[in-house]
């Protein structure tokens, strides 16, 4: 795949989501825009879908096997100086964050040769499914949730077929970074939708992003998760890149359900006013 280090760093920074506040049950607008300021919201309503997109396709982009353009990534000045910026605002998320970070600053005094070795290995390990007690079942929805595979696989396909999509990725389409893909593209078509004024699209776009969460990616993927984290340790410091970039995913996809129903409500409250 090409790389692309801005675009990369505004994933990172969009994982922030820090233009609406966040708790544990729930997601509020902030008090100036819940006072009236109606057109601010809308213009938070259109940048929202755009940041979660690219916020999705970091995760994507962290969860590829690492190579020579992923090695500068890590290496890069700009990508360690935006983990500072963004550590301090990012609320539960700064765990996952810090962890990267600490990653991020020893990987500066090792060889690239010696780095990428290290990463390959810890990647080939906790994400390639090698054997059990040695690596965690590999990241595929139909492993974790049970049943045969070519079923949920095409059950899964043919969602993907509803928006015309096919993936072109050696991966099967039930595997975690094709589902975190499709998330990126639903949350760009929603973004298209509401500049287009299109609310029922809108409103449609954010029920199939809650459904995919739900019924899909939220199964499975917290507990992949939870059993790929504690391998991470048994590793030992190799692992905190992926450690971190796993704390970092089970936190940031818990708030995006919690941020996509309350849109929905806010969304279709604000509509039926209107």
């Amino acid at each position: 795949m090409s790389h692309n280090l801005p675009s990369i760093l505004k994933g990172l920074n969009s994982l922030m989501m820090n233009k609406l506040e966040v708790s544990n049950t729930k997601v509020e607008l902030p008090k100036n825009i819940r006072e009236n300021n109606v057109r601010e919201w809308e213009t938070l309503g259109e940048a929202l879908p755009e940041s979660r997109s690219r916020a999705y396709k970091f995760l994507y982009y962290m969860l590829q096997p690492p190579d020579g353009e992923f090695l500068k990534l890590v290496k890069s000045k700009e990508f360690y100086e935006s983990l500072n910026l963004i550590i301090p605002y990012s609320g539960d998320l700064s765990t996952g964050l810090e962890r990267i970070k600490r990653y991020v600053e020893r990987a500066n005094m090792i060889s690239p040769d010696r780095l990428l070795e290290r990463l390959s290995y810890t990647y080939t390990r906790v994400f390639r499914g090698i054997k059990p007690g040695y690596s965690p079942p590999p990241p595929y929805e139909s492993v974790y949730r049970g049943g045969a595979p070519w079923i949920i696989e095409a059950e899964i396909a043919s969602i993907y077929a509803r928006y015309g999509l096919k993936p072109k990725l050696r991966e099967p389409p039930d595997s975690l970074v094709v589902e975190l893909a499709f998330m990126s593209y639903l949350c760009a078509e929603e973004a298209a939708a509401r500049k287009s004024g299109d609310m029922k699209r809108v409103l449609s776009i954010i029920e199939a992003q809650i459904n995919f969460l739900k019924e899909h990616i939220l199964t499975w993927v917290p507990e992949f998760c939870s059993i790929a984290m504690e391998y991470c340790k048994k590793i030992g410091e190799d692992a905190e890149l992926y450690l971190g970039i796993l704390e970092l995913m089970s936190r940031f996809l818990e708030h995006d359900m919690l941020i996509l129903e309350s849109l929905k409500n806010i969304e279709a409250g604000y509509h039926e006013d209107s």
